[in-house]
């Protein structure tokens, strides 16, 4: 019921981005569980930022790819 309420919670802030992965992240315990979301158009603004004052050749699919499923990179909502 909680994860419902915060992906619906977290939808509105959203707004009309898309969304391409949804995921519960815990502790090693399980003690604590955070919800995280992430969107196409978030995923791209972290990538941009990651690339500026790298040269041309770190702009390829790979790197995208590695940005784009990197948690500490992902757009947490």
């Amino acid at each position: 019921m909680a994860v419902r309420n915060d992906f619906k919670e977290l939808s509105k802030k959203i707004g009309n981005e898309r969304i391409y992965a949804v995921c519960l992240i815990t502790d090693s315990n399980a003690m604590t569980v955070t919800l995280v979301i992430n969107t196409y158009e978030k995923v791209e603004s972290n990538y941009q930022k990651y690339i500026q004052g790298k040269s041309e050749c770190v702009k390829d699919e790979i790197l995208y790819k590695t940005v784009k499923w990197v948690p500490a990179k992902m757009g947490i909502w």
